[in-house]
């Protein structure tokens, strides 16, 4: 069985509870005979991504630049798009959620959520909170 995790949290988090979750699972599941798993980030700012064992992490670290957030998430869903279209996994588990779904029709698709705080009280928090 072949699982790709998407970049989404990787692009959005340096440090944080979710990104290190999806490292630590990664690798865990990554552990399982017959089960390949590997990271799909293209552009990613996290730092957990680089402390991981026996996942391929198809991507390159950037340094975290101001008011370059939106550009990084264009730029990954562009290339990742390309790249499950041509690997085509059995599942892909979203690290974030959206409205954007980037696995293919019919392939499985595995979403987490976690937190809903800045959505539910979307008013208390500033535009740049994520």
């Amino acid at each position: 069985m072949n699982i790709t995790f998407d970049h989404q949290i990787f692009c959005r988090q340096k440090y944080g509870g979710i990104s290190r979750y999806f490292c630590e699972i990664a690798t865990r599941m990554a552990a399982f005979s017959g089960v390949n798993v590997r990271v799909l980030a293209p552009f990613y700012i996290n730092s957990y991504l680089r402390g991981v064992d026996g996942v391929p992490i198809f991507g390159f670290p950037v340094p975290q630049i101001p008011k370059t957030s939106r550009l990084l998430m264009h730029l990954n869903e562009a290339i990742s798009g390309l790249a499950l279209r041509s690997t085509r996994p059995d599942i892909v588990h979203e690290t974030y959620y959206g409205p954007k779904r980037f696995a293919h029709r019919g392939t499985r698709t595995v979403v987490t959520v976690y937190d809903m705080i800045n959505e539910k009280f979307r008013h208390d928090f500033s535009a740049t909170d994520s």
